[in-house]
């Protein structure tokens, strides 16, 4: 695990290299994830047509997919562009919204695993529980009867991640990371956050754009640290005013302000 200034020195590389993500997301919060993105200085396509995300993917230098408002043509877009990045030496983060809602969901990501695993996988918990133990939940909120038992959480979360040789996000109150080693749990973040839609969508393209300079554990870190710090220090009435005044939070995000408002631990299980 690379250091804060070790790694806002990347996020100054970033702003600098202009790398390009092509993200194929949900069309529900595409504005929000696109500026999110340009916040971080990288450049973003959302190219999903079937004709062109291949090539688009190829010279692009990190994909991002989710299954948020999922369809048949939506999915064969991904599975072509995660042909492609497989191909071509591209890091893919995914973001499994509701995977354990429906066979349809389940089927799609048991099809783009044939392809390829992606470097990062990002969920809440009660996501990536399910993904863990196969079974079905209610809903793509995390459940309120969840445990919470963090030692629990994390064994799932570096458990998976062992499992499918991949950087494993688990969002919720605490925020969890493993590559199936090392475990990051980051206490940052707002109430306000899960009132506002495509925060998960956000996030897994902020990580794309990370993972243009960084190895998935860094890069999954930095992105969860800038985006919930600037939930947290956002300033509004209302949860919507809070997040217009995110993204000026988040591009202005300092490396002191960071350091002093970081809450992380880092362990080896």
């Amino acid at each position: 695990m690379k250091n804060l200034k070790e790694l806002f020195e990347i996020r100054k590389n970033l702003k600098k290299d202009k790398k390009l993500v092509h993200s194929i997301v949900s069309k529900i919060g595409v504005f929000e994830i696109c500026n999110f993105t340009l916040a971080t200085g990288a450049r973003i396509i959302c190219a999903d047509a079937i004709e062109e995300v291949e090539e688009v993917t190829k010279n692009a230098d990190s994909l991002t997919i989710s299954l948020a408002n999922i369809n048949k043509t939506r999915f064969e877009s991904q599975k072509s562009a995660l042909e492609s990045a497989k191909q071509n030496n591209k890091p893919v983060s995914l973001d499994i919204v509701g995977v354990g809602i429906s066979d349809f969901r389940r089927n799609i990501l048991n099809e783009l695993f044939k392809i390829k695993i992606p470097e990062v996988i990002k969920g809440n918990f009660t996501e990536i529980e399910s993904l863990y133990k196969g079974y079905k939940t209610i809903g793509i909120d995390e459940l309120e009867n969840d445990s919470n038992d963090i030692f629990y959480k994390k064994s799932v979360v570096k458990e998976l991640s062992k499992k499918l040789n991949s950087v494993v996000l688990a969002t919720g109150e605490v925020d969890i990371i493993s590559n199936g080693e090392d475990v990051v749990t980051i206490s940052n973040g707002s109430d306000f956050m899960p009132q506002i839609v495509a925060t998960g969508c956000i996030l897994n393209s902020i990580i794309g754009a990370y993972l243009t300079e960084l190895d998935p554990l860094n890069a999954a870190i930095i992105s969860v640290l800038l985006f919930d710090i600037s939930g947290e220090i956002s300033k509004g009435s209302s949860p919507i005013e809070r997040f217009i005044n995110m993204q000026s939070v988040f591009y202005n995000l300092d490396y002191e302000t960071v350091k002093d408002k970081m809450r992380l631990e880092y362990e080896k299980i």
